[in-house]
């Protein structure tokens, strides 16, 4: 795994990232792991960190969409 500057970020995301999808913390992990998001939200923690869960998924999602990665 990755050395992330902001693990309990990255972690944190991954969990409400799951619940938001009615999936699990393992599966999240591996959707956001593939995709190159765990990246994205280590890089962009002073951004996402100030916003609301619903948002912290909504960016994740524009991520993922907007790279055109599918899992």
């Amino acid at each position: 795994m990755k050395n992330y500057n902001n693990i309990e970020f990255v972690t944190f995301c991954i969990e409400i990232y799951g619940g938001a999808k009615d999936i699990s913390g393992r599966e999240a992990y591996e959707k956001l792991n593939s995709t190159g998001a765990l990246d994205y939200i280590d890089e962009c923690y002073e951004g996402l960190h100030v916003e609301t869960n619903d948002g912290i998924v909504w960016n994740i999602d524009e991520f993922i969409n907007n790279n055109q990665v599918t899992v």
